[in-house]
């Protein structure tokens, strides 16, 4: 069986990865900013939106991107 695509591959630019990331970015951001803010924050979420933030901050220097 043949599988039979609707869409074309799109492959975005460079400039369209590195604005996906800085916004998904900035949404871990916020999400680790209200719950470091809880009374009683889950140190396991925290902790992994850390560890998800830092590899995203990764990607996006390697693809040319700078937090000026």
């Amino acid at each position: 069986m043949t599988f039979e695509y609707k869409y074309d591959a799109v492959t975005p630019s460079n400039e369209e990865k590195l604005e996906e990331l800085k916004d998904y970015m900035k949404a871990l951001e916020e999400v680790h900013r209200a719950e470091s803010s809880k009374e009683s924050s889950d140190t396991d979420k925290l902790t992994q939106l850390e560890t998800e933030l830092i590899a995203k901050r990764t990607e996006y220097e390697n693809l040319g991107g700078t937090f000026d």
